[in-house]
């Protein structure tokens, strides 16, 4: 990606404003869940996420059929378990959760939230890696992401 390009911004998605535009339609507004993920997405999963989506458009260029499966199995089967997880203790962390309530909570809904992703992301980055160029694909990450975020939100906490 061109580092001067505004979407290489870190996961824009992970902003609170979408938060406060679907929480403020579903009852009372939590501050502090909205300040944990959106704290989350500009710390730690837009800096990561930029890093692992660099890493295999380099290790894996192009957008042949190949290339898009490789994309989209390291993806799914490296990224996605350890981003799930870096959530989770995120939000624990920041929450003022003890380590083993952490740990509860991964094992109550980590599972979850991994199916939902593996429901969303794999035609997501199918289309991302096969469709979109290089340079605008954090932006439809971002975009999905938005969508996947409100999910993760209810689940997570």
């Amino acid at each position: 990606m061109d580092r001067t390009d505004w979407t290489d911004w870190p996961s824009i998605s992970h902003t609170p404003l979408p938060f406060f535009l679907f929480f403020s339609l579903q009852g009372p507004f939590n501050v502090a869940r909205w300040v944990r993920m959106g704290a989350f997405g500009g710390l730690v999963h837009g800096p990561s996420g930029h890093a692992v989506y660099g890493w295999l458009e380099r290790s894996f260029p192009g957008s042949s059929r190949g290339a898009v499966v490789k994309k989209v199995l390291v993806d799914q089967v490296a990224w996605s378990p350890v981003s799930t997880l870096l959530l989770f203790c995120f939000t624990g962390v920041t929450a003022g959760l003890a380590p083993r309530d952490i740990c509860r909570a991964v094992s109550r809904s980590g599972v979850g939230v991994l199916l939902s992703a593996w429901f969303i992301w794999p035609l997501a980055h199918a289309l991302n890696f096969a469709v979109v160029p290089a340079r605008h694909r954090l932006l439809y990450v971002n975009v999905v992401q938005i969508m996947f975020n409100t999910i993760l939100s209810f689940l997570v906490n």
